[in-house]
């Protein structure tokens, strides 16, 4: 099974893929307890409507309607998990996502690249508790944790905008080690902006260092002991960079913020085991 799952990995895009005649294609995410992504319209009439099935070894277990999207080239959907299915049977691909439009096209979407190296990680490394489990998408469960440093939410991050940004949670009480997960991608614009740094303190004390260099959306992950989580009821988490910039500063776009990463996912879990 590993081997199944790596091969994948090497092949996978993190782009939408252009349609075909009679199939429709496109590329879904897990945000949090729900599934959503979009598809491509492709040359297909967005009036035919698009539905979305979740099928399970050929059973169809869930469905929802997409919708088209505002700039009418995508139908969007998100869909709750709601226990019918897993994250394990999503990588597995026990269960898949199909879609369907009202002239009978179909197609089986694929899961996201670095959501499934994230998937994967959890699922084949040391064995963890969800602590804290951040959505920065659009329609996401962040808003109330998160400080300054910030800007609004997109259909599938939020940009950083600033020198560093703040998020905020209740500190955890169990002893151990934990691990901060972060799946984001970089502002880079070469040869101008050609990394990104991010300082990750907490509570004001270093605990790590992430640094990309390739633009698509990567998965990172920084352990810590317990106690340096537990020396305030509330936990302040920072993460600081000496690179953010403004793309009007840098390119011809009007976009006066000063970005640095565009994230997807931040989370908080507690490792187990005798491997933790």
């Amino acid at each position: 099974m590993i081997g199944k799952l790596f091969g994948r990995l090497f092949g996978a895009k993190t782009d939408t893929a252009a349609g075909v005649a009679g199939s429709l294609s496109g590329y879904f995410d897990v945000r949090g307890d729900r599934i959503a992504g979009s598809v491509d319209a492709g040359m297909f009439d967005m009036k035919l409507g698009l539905e979305i099935e979740v099928r399970r070894r050929g059973q169809l277990i869930a469905t929802c309607a997409a919708t088209a999207s505002p700039h009418g080239h995508s139908f969007v959907f998100s869909l709750p998990m709601e226990d019918r299915f897993t994250t394990g049977e999503l990588i597995d691909e026990t269960v898949e996502v199909h879609a369907r439009n009202g002239r009978g096209d179909a197609g089986v979407l694929k899961l996201d690249g670095a959501t499934q190296l994230e998937l994967v990680r959890a699922h084949l490394g040391v064995p963890s508790v969800m602590v804290v489990d951040l959505d920065l998408t659009q329609g996401g469960n962040a808003k109330p944790y998160l400080g300054g440093g910030w800007s609004g939410a997109e259909r599938d991050f939020t940009w950083t905008d600033g020198p560093q940004s703040i998020v905020t949670f209740d500190a955890p009480s169990e002893p151990g080690k934990y691990a901060l997960r972060i799946t984001a991608g970089p502002f880079l614009y070469p040869p101008a902006i050609t990394r990104q740094d991010m300082q990750v303190l907490i509570n004001d004390a270093w605990v790590g260092r992430i640094t990309l260099t390739d633009s698509f959306v990567q998965f990172s992950e920084i352990k810590m002991d317990a106690a340096m989580l537990q020396t305030a009821p509330r936990v302040t988490l920072r993460l600081q960079y000496e690179n953010a910039t403004r793309p009007s500063d840098v390119s011809s776009s009007k976009d006066s913020r000063r970005l640095a990463f565009h994230v997807k996912r931040l989370s908080l879990v507690r490792l187990i085991g005798p491997d933790a």
